[in-house]
């Protein structure tokens, strides 16, 4: 139980037996009071009706042979003198001040003290001021009785809500252990490590999105992770391959042009890498530029490969203005058709296009390769295109990079499957940028 609802709960049933108490106190004292009222009138017509009672001790007698056997400490009378104001005779020192007999609200000296006092006033014989009421002591035990159970109601509630309280707390104090614990070990290396706390509370809320973000986190470690291993696979097999042509050669300008070829490669392979972890955006600003004038000077630069391969590549530019830094764009463009060309086959086609739509400038690249059954749910984090791709040269960072610069751009990438002119399955790349 939550510290929040347990204390409503007890401010309630404290309230509740509080206002429960006060009401059957007041209704039994009005019940009590007015059936002493009514022997108090009874009492005064016997009197009235008999006509030897002119004698003050006379009309007491008369009132103590009417009271019922064991109540004598119950009923009160007192006769006055009316010349002195002294007692006559009765049970009562003081002329008494007995309780309002209309109101049937409580008085703070109901709460406490002795029993409270009811009764009428008449005159015997039309001479001596007379007073007969009764004590109302069965009020007066009821209510001790009443705060005894009340008191012991209270205490017990509070216990309950004490013990309630502690273990409360104490599951609460396991669940922040255990949550502690889980994440010390996800961040020891144990990445299946997860809170597992389905609790329906705020805690129980906060932990189910730590398990979220740890399914998340260690989904990203391992996709880093594999490109890591790869990239590493990848710059020690071209160093490896140099040495052995550097070692067979016996001429020194063949084997710095080696070196050379070998140091460079390393290099632009290492500026993606840096481009891909964010290392090289940080101070890259954005202008106003030409989709489809880049994509236009991107196409022209790839007519040879495509005619080497004989891949038909057609373009289809319409105007759409773009904010961002030309030579990522043409980075993020080269990237895409060198993978279009590099995985269609002899024969194929490759075809680009730019267009604007509504608040978004698009470049789609069509080809005739391997479709979507290469290529994972996050294509830019496997280094081959499917099958084909181990057959193919270079590093596999250029879906990657093209991933990360259109990130930059504030766009998106999709890729489907698609079926030019009913030929085999190929690829399509859609690129969606904000228009400037």
């Amino acid at each position: 139980m939550r510290m929040r609802p347990l204390f409503v709960w007890l401010l309630s049933t404290v309230l509740l037996l509080s206002l429960a108490a006060l009401a059957l106190l007041a209704f039994t004292k009005q019940r009590l009071v007015d059936a002493a009222m009514e022997q108090s009138r009874a009492d005064l017509a016997a009197i009235a009706l008999t006509q030897d009672v002119a004698d003050p001790l006379a009309a007491i007698e008369l009132l103590e042979t009417r009271d019922l056997p064991g109540n004598a400490d119950r009923q009160a009378y007192i006769i006055l003198d009316p010349e002195t104001g002294e007692r006559v005779a009765g049970n009562l020192d003081d002329w008494p001040q007995p309780e309002a007999l209309s109101s049937r609200m409580l008085s703070s000296s109901d709460l406490a003290g002795a029993a409270p006092l009811v009764g009428r006033y008449d005159r015997l014989d039309g001479y001596f001021p007379m007073f007969v009421g009764r004590w109302l002591t069965d009020y007066a035990d009821f209510r001790d009785r009443l705060v005894v159970a009340c008191a012991i109601i209270l205490v017990s509630v509070l216990i309950t809500a004490l013990v309630v309280s502690l273990i409360g707390a104490r599951r609460l104090q396991n669940r922040l252990d255990n949550l502690s614990d889980r994440m010390a070990a996800f961040s020891a290396g144990d990445r299946q490590a997860r809170t597992g706390d389905q609790g329906a509370d705020a805690l129980g809320r906060v932990s189910r999105r730590i398990d979220t973000m740890l399914d998340l986190v260690g989904e990203r470690l391992q996709s880093r992770e594999v490109v890591a291993e790869r990239i590493a696979h990848e710059l020690r097999r071209p160093v490896a391959h140099a040495a052995l042509k550097v070692a067979e050669t016996e001429k020194p300008q063949e084997a710095a042009a080696i070196a050379r070829t070998v140091i460079d490669d390393l290099l632009a392979t290492i500026d993606a890498v840096l481009f891909i972890t964010d290392m090289r955006l940080c101070d890259t600003g954005k202008a106003p530029v030409m989709l489809d004038e880049i994509a236009r000077d991107v196409i022209d630069l790839y007519g040879d490969v495509a005619d080497a391969k004989r891949i038909v590549l057609e373009h289809d530019l319409r105007p759409a203005s773009i904010m961002g830094e030309r030579a990522l764009i043409e980075r993020m463009i080269a990237n895409l058709l060198d993978n279009a060309l590099k995985f269609s086959p002899p024969g194929g086609g490759v075809t680009v296009r730019v267009d604007a739509c509504g608040d978004q400038a698009r470049l789609v690249v069509l080809d005739t390769g391997p479709g979507m059954a290469g290529l994972p749910e996050e294509p830019g984090l496997l280094m081959n295109r499917g099958s084909a791709g181990m057959r193919e040269p270079g590093m596999g960072l250029g879906l990657a990079l093209v991933l990360r610069i259109v990130q930059w751009l504030g766009g998106r990438v999709e890729f489907a499957d698609h079926a030019p002119r009913g030929e085999a399955i190929g690829l399509a790349v859609t690129v969606a940028l904000p228009l400037a």
